[in-house]
């Protein structure tokens, strides 16, 4: 198991509970979805993440970034009036501990966020840029998540996450039918998983869903299926995959494309 997907592995047991308080008022109607921010003090590899975001209007924008899932929202919560045309680092919100959470932001008017992941060593694995995903292009009910380009063999492993931000951590698991694909389309894995309320990697989808070594690429596709008595998580659910080469340690996400109301 890699550096980054040992940071992934441990994710889901690195949280507690959330507060019961009630959410704030949201800081604007726009919303922004990073699904991946590190902060590490410890390991082989030390991971930090740099967010800049920059407000591109004419006038002032008030924005507000959540760490998610948090284990006290209320301090893990970040606010800025960013004047016209500047920019400003957001911090990770993320304690030091060998993890990886998400960043959920709001802002009054649209800006643009740019996350990197970096190593703190200076001959470390390469930077990589984070995804930033608007919170309407995530899946509900009927709609699917297409990823290609999986692979395990020698030289690089991949593994992919379920992400369903803002929705309760303990809440009944989600349905999600989930197929693996070779790249001429011969299915190989068609099964529908439970998914928890909190970030859940497949840190080897080989072993966990039971496919042949020899099978080194892979294409994923991910239909949200939904929950008990037709219930819907909060914002919908995002599914991303990275590559990582197992010698730098070096990584890259994987594209994800999405197919509505199948």
């Amino acid at each position: 198991m890699g550096r980054l997907t040992r940071v992934l592995f441990l994710l889901p047991w690195a949280f507690v509970a959330g507060s019961c308080k009630k959410d704030p008022e949201p800081a604007g109607p726009y919303r922004l979805f990073v699904p991946v921010v590190i902060r590490s003090v410890r390991g082989v590899t030390q991971w930090k993440t740099k967010a800049v975001v920059t407000n591109p209007g004419p006038s002032e924008a008030h924005i507000r970034a959540y760490r998610w899932p948090p284990a006290n929202p209320s301090l893990e919560t970040w606010d800025l009036t960013l004047p016209a045309g500047a920019s400003s680092p957001i911090p990770s919100l993320v304690p030091p501990l060998p993890v990886i959470s998400s960043l959920y932001v709001e802002s009054s008017s649209p800006v643009s966020l740019q996350v990197t992941v970096q190593s703190k060593k200076e001959n470390g694995p390469l930077p990589f840029h984070v995804p930033v995903v608007p919170v309407e292009d995530l899946i509900h009910k009927g709609d699917r998540i297409i990823i290609r380009g999986l692979v395990k063999n020698a030289q690089q492993k991949s593994h992919y996450v379920f992400s369903l931000p803002w929705t309760e951590k303990d809440s009944a698991p989600f349905l999600a039918r989930v197929t693996l694909k070779r790249p001429d389309g011969g299915i190989l894995v068609d099964e529908t998983r439970a998914v928890p309320g909190i970030p859940w990697p497949m840190s080897d989808p080989w072993l966990i869903h039971g496919i042949p070594p020899e099978e080194h690429t892979l294409d994923l596709e991910v239909t949200l299926l939904g929950g008990n008595r037709g219930r819907e998580p909060r914002n919908g659910m995002w599914v991303y995959a990275l590559v990582q080469d197992a010698r730098t340690g070096e990584s890259r996400f994987l594209e994800s494309r999405v197919e509505r109301g199948l």
